[in-house]
Formats: structure tokens, sequence, C-alpha cells
């Protein structure tokens, strides 16, 4: 559910396209701003059978599922992104998420089944400071592994970071992470 809404456009029939002056939404998951294109396809029969989007997205603030303390600030992003409605499926081709310096780069997909969400998204970052990724890592997403890092990753830069997340319908997500470190100190042992 969202508490705003607001879209400002332009359409020529012609060339099938939108451009989005302004996107913008606010909810209690995230809020953001967006502007860009859409082109629908498929218009032969009178309505389309996908929608090709480009976004340039700012102010952006999230909390999904509240799963932080306070809703995260990112600097921006944008998305390459194809929607098809028959079946219901939204690819995201590239998403690359602008934060401190930083960029994540992530594609992914998302299908509607019957029983739920089919979802997998993948992601590379060059680099993170290990203070950014325990504030951007919901505490309630595995939470040992993210306590045992936060107690004994004294000091270091992680490099050469992925992600992933591969859920199926009532099915338990599956998550990813993977590094490599430099300058790094580590407690391995309690003692």
């Amino acid at each position: 559910p969202f508490s705003s809404a607001r879209s400002y456009f332009t359409f020529d029939p012609r060339l099938s396209e939108f451009r989005f002056d302004e996107l913008s939404v606010q909810s209690k998951w995230v809020s953001l701003r967006a502007e860009g294109q859409a082109k629908l396809q498929g218009m032969e029969k009178g309505w389309p059978s996908a929608i090709l989007g480009q976004l340039e997205i700012s102010n952006i603030l999230a909390n999904p599922q509240n799963l932080y303390d306070a809703p995260i600030a990112l600097e921006k992003a944008s998305a390459d992104v194809k929607l098809q409605l028959d079946p219901f499926q939204l690819r995201l081709g590239e998403l690359t998420l602008r934060d401190q310096g930083q960029v994540l780069v992530a594609s992914g997909a998302f299908s509607a089944k019957e029983d739920g969400w089919d979802a997998t998204i993948l992601g590379r970052l060059a680099t993170l400071d290990p203070d950014r990724l325990m504030a951007l890592w919901p505490k309630a997403l595995a939470g040992k592994t993210r306590k045992w890092i936060e107690e004994n990753i004294l000091k270091g830069t992680l490099n050469n970071i992925q992600v992933g997340m591969r859920a199926l319908p009532a099915q338990r997500p599956e998550v990813y992470l993977g590094f490599d470190f430099a300058d790094v100190d580590v407690r391995f042992m309690k003692t």
C-alpha cells in the first residue's frame, strides 16, 4: 500500500511512448521520485503485450517490511526494465544504485505464479566499507552471520562483492553473499 503517488507524463501515440517528467510514490516501504520513458510493445491488437522502461530515480528512502529501525537513504538509481503483461513478469535488465560513492549493479526477474512469486536478483559491487555493509544489512536477515561479522571483522575493506537471492513460491528465499577482503583485522576465535 502507498500513501501517495503522482505522475506527470506525455504520450506520443505514433511512437507508443510515454515520457515521464515525474513519477513519485510514498509508502511505508519506499519513497522515491523518478523520471524517464516507457515504450509500449505489441500494440497491434490495441493493448500492449509488454512495456520497456528506462528510469532515473532519486530521493530514495527504503524500509521494506520494516527491516530497519529507520529508513535507509540512497543517493540515486537508474533502471532498465521490461514488464510483460501475460504472463506477468518483470525483468530488471540493469539496476544501478549509487550510495556514498559506491555503485551496485543488479539484474533480476520477478514472475507471478499461481501460488506466489518466483524471484531472482543478482548484484555486484566493487568495494564497500564494513560499517556501511552493517548499516545496509537487516538485522533479521542471516542474523548469526551478521552478528559474527559485526563482532569479528574489526577493520578492513570488502571488494568484489556479489549478492544473490532466489525465492520460489511457498519456500524460504535462498540468499548468497560473497566477497574478497583486504587490510582486514579479523578475530577468528574468541580467544
